[in-house]
């Protein structure tokens, strides 16, 4: 048995990069908790300290007896110890953490919590905000492709092995397009249009990835919000 374990929804959240990238590198045990749209399950486990750690929240990592919490602290100690970052030179392993850092709390941050508001933000101009998250992760998105171009942040452009910092860009761009798709230019974003070509259709890779949730979020109308974006953007 592995002394990895994984604790996360069984959504594709903030845990899916994760699991690709023990899917593809690392045996694990893939722990996933259902989250059903009145929390039942949850609500059961919420104060164990043992499942959901000292911040009682998910996801949390399990190294052999040592607990670990918080997602980026995750990220960082993946990169470092299973992605390759403990012989990356200091200045490569800064732009790694600064790129996870904004994927994690920019993109994904952004994007969850709209896709929440027809639940969680009673009361919001849900256009007004479909229009405002549009244009956050359209200026993300151009960011990160010239961050291509001027940071070694990625093992495609000198066929190294994917890092967790791939990993997490590649979902990042997936839920982008999730919510955002017809959008999004990918020409005017050469770089990470390649970079989500190759990573997307490297068939080996597919192989190795285990059942993927399809939902991103929790939320319990997150499939019906997603088809109204493109009419709320449009929206006057």
């Amino acid at each position: 048995m592995s002394d990895l374990e994984l604790r996360y929804f069984d959504i594709r959240g903030r845990g899916q990069a994760i699991r690709n990238f023990f899917n593809a590198k690392k045996t694990f045990i893939d722990t996933r908790i259902p989250l059903e749209a009145n929390f039942a399950t949850w609500s059961q486990i919420c104060n164990d300290t043992s499942q959901v750690g000292m911040f009682k929240k998910l996801p949390i990592l399990e190294v052999g007896k040592e607990q670990i919490s918080e997602g980026l602290v995750i990220l960082d100690y993946i990169h470092t110890h299973f992605g390759g970052g403990h012989s990356m030179p200091e200045k490569q392993n800064l732009q790694h953490a600064m790129l996870r850092s904004s994927l994690y709390q920019d993109l994904f941050q952004n994007v969850a919590v709209f896709l929440w508001a027809d639940v969680a933000l009673k009361g919001v101009d849900v256009a007004a905000y479909a229009r405002f998250t549009l244009d956050r992760t359209l200026r993300l998105l151009e960011s990160y492709d010239c961050i291509l171009a001027e940071w070694e942040v990625t093992g495609l452009k000198k066929g190294e092995g994917y890092t967790m910092t791939d990993f997490l860009l590649a979902e990042g761009l997936d839920f982008a397009a999730y919510c955002f798709s017809s959008f999004i230019d990918w020409k005017k974003i050469p770089r990470l249009d390649e970079f989500r070509s190759t990573f997307s259709n490297d068939q080996d890779l597919k192989l190795q990835m285990g059942d993927i949730p399809e939902k991103f979020t929790g939320s319990p109308v997150e499939k019906e919000f997603v088809q109204r974006i493109p009419r709320l953007i449009q929206e006057k």
